[in-house]
Formats: C-alpha cells, structure tokens, sequence
C-alpha cells in the first residue's frame, strides 16, 4: 500500500535527534591528494624500460606523467579513512625503431577507487603518424601496457593505504600557494548557498521511460506530480538560483542551469549532510530511438561517503532514485515497465 502525505519512506526522511549535540564532534576532514598522486605517479613512471624487442622496437622506456588531472582526496570519518580519485593520467613514452626516435602518450581516461580492483584500461597515442609511429604504438600496446597497470596497481594500494598519511610515509609537499587568504576565505564562506562540493562519490544512472522528454521534465517541476508519486510535500520552481525542496524539505536543490525538455542541473544535497556539503547533479534528456521512447542519463557527483550521523549515503541516494522516482514514475505517472 501507498504511504499517505507525510510518511515518505525513512530512508529519504531525517527526524531530529534527541542525540544530536554531539553528533557535531564526529568531524568529517578531508585531504586534496591530487598533488601528491602527481608526485607519486610521476616516480612511479620515471624512466622505466620496457623490453618491446619482439614488437620491433629497439628500445621502449616509459618517460614519465605527462599530465596528471582530475581529483584525488582523503576523508576521514571517526578515525576511518575514505580514499577517493578520478584522474585522467597520460604517460609519456619513447621508443627506438630501426634507429629512429619516436615518441607518444600512454593514456588512462578513467583512474578511478571505484575500479580499484580492475586493470587500468590503457592506450597508445603516438604524437606522429608514420610508419615508426605505428611500430612503437603496438609494441607500446602489447609490451608497455602490462608494465604500466601494474605500476598504477601500485599506486591504487599505495592511495588505499592513506597515501602521504600512511604509517611512516610523508605528507606531501604544498602546492606553491594558490590558496587563498584568510580574509577571501571567510569572505567565500559566508556567501549561501554554498558551492556544492567537488569530491567525493558518484552515481550514474540511464533509465528509458515510455513518454517524450518534457513529460520527463515537467514531472520534475510539477509540484502536483512529485507529491503524488513521493507521497510528501514539495517546493518546485524552474527559476535558475531557486531553491526546490522534496520529502518534506529533506533534500534540498539550487537550480543551475535549465534547458526545457533536455537538461536539469542543480545542486543537490539532503539536509542531514555536513553544513555545506552540496553534490552536483546533471539529468539529461533525449530521445536517440525515435519519438515516445525518452532515455534520461543522471549523473550526480560529490557525494559523500556518510551524513553527519556517520549514516552510509551513497546507497540511500541510489535507493531514492530506483524507489522513490523511477519507479513511482512509472507504476503512477505510466511512463512505462
């Protein structure tokens, strides 16, 4: 049976708690590790040698980390730690082919904590186009790949292991001051809402529903609707810099940029979260099988790993989406099975 208005399902409803004074001094800290994942892949892949001589190279040595980019931090929670990073790493390489010098990238799209456990995905990029390039390019396929995942393999546990925390290692060194001041700091901080963070976990989702794009879209903004199929109180506006409130003012969404019928992207965050944890969250829509057939893609970055309960967060977004929209969109609003 259908909850009635008001009793919206408790995974996506925070209660006060009694509780809750010291729940402030489980403090979330978090660490930006991109300089330092620089600094440690870059020894990682510092001239290392590759033997290529059955591809028909002559010599094959991974240079170094051509460009390092992404994010790369360190939460830590109750005195456990939380690793995160995407990067998109290109190493360089240079290979010697029947005397001559060539040279290329080794690239890594997607070094992400949520493919810890698989080989790095890797491929060859020579910067010329002869025939030279073509050998050093497979020989860098075939006998430079295997080396270069077990060196990011390397780095993956290396990270996993607290990085420049880790028993006895480190800490990295600072970045030549980018930071700002004390003063532009406060400044930034006393500005609402707040910007959304920019680490942290990721959710994507594609569903196909039965319907056009704008009933998709107009789902999203019809108070009407959204009640009906959440079972709770909603606040909605299209207006780019309004604020809609869902679950009964329980998630909390800044509207960034409206395209009608193709494109939502708010900020995002349950009210539960740490003060000023915000999460970016991009819905877009089309309809690539003809009419009546709408594919909508969701992405939601930085989200974090707990709220400020030390409550897991990840599976309770993913929950919401599956239980709460998707399927209440289609079982109530018949867009489709």
């Amino acid at each position: 049976p259908m909850a009635k208005l008001g009793e919206a399902d408790e995974r996506w409803i925070v209660e006060d708690r009694q509780d809750g004074t010291n729940v402030r001094g489980w403090h979330w800290s978090e660490k930006d590790l991109l300089p330092w994942s620089q600094d440690k892949l870059g020894e990682l892949f510092e001239n290392v040698s590759v033997d290529a001589s059955a591809h028909g190279c002559e010599s094959l040595t991974l240079r170094g980390v051509a460009s390092c980019t992404g994010e790369a931090y360190l939460n830590t929670r109750k005195g456990k730690r939380i690793p995160g990073y995407e990067l998109d790493v290109k190493v360089s390489y240079e290979a010697i082919v029947k005397g001559n010098k060539v040279t290329g990238k080794l690239h890594c799209p997607y070094l992400a904590d949520e493919n810890a456990d698989d080989d790095a995905e890797l491929k060859a990029l020579p910067d010329g186009s002869g025939d030279d390039d073509e050998v050093a390019r497979t020989a860098t396929n075939k006998a430079g790949i295997p080396v270069a995942q077990k060196l990011f393999a390397q780095f993956v546990k290396d990270f996993a292991d607290g990085g420049p925390f880790a028993d006895g290692a480190v800490a990295p060194k600072k970045a030549p001051s980018s930071a700002p001041s004390a003063d532009a700091a406060k400044s930034a901080a006393s500005k609402p809402p707040p910007e959304p963070a920019r680490k942290g976990r990721t959710v994507k989702m594609t569903e196909k529903f039965y319907c056009r794009p704008n009933d998709i879209y107009n789902t999203f903004f019809d108070e009407g609707r959204v009640q009906t199929f959440t079972q709770s109180r909603a606040e909605l506006t299209r207006e780019v810099g309004a604020t809609c409130r869902m679950f009964d003012g329980q998630v909390e969404a800044v509207n960034e940029e409206i395209v009608e019928n193709k494109l939502i992207r708010q900020r995002w965050r349950f009210v539960n979260w740490e003060d000023g944890c915000w999460s970016d969250l991009r819905i877009e829509l089309s309809e690539p099988d003809g009419p009546g057939n709408t594919v909508m893609r969701l992405t939601q970055t930085g989200i974090p790993e707990e709220d400020r309960y030390g409550n897991n967060v990840v599976d309770v977004v993913e929950q919401g989406w599956n239980e709460r929209y998707w399927k209440r969109m289609r079982q109530i609003m018949g867009f489709g099975a």
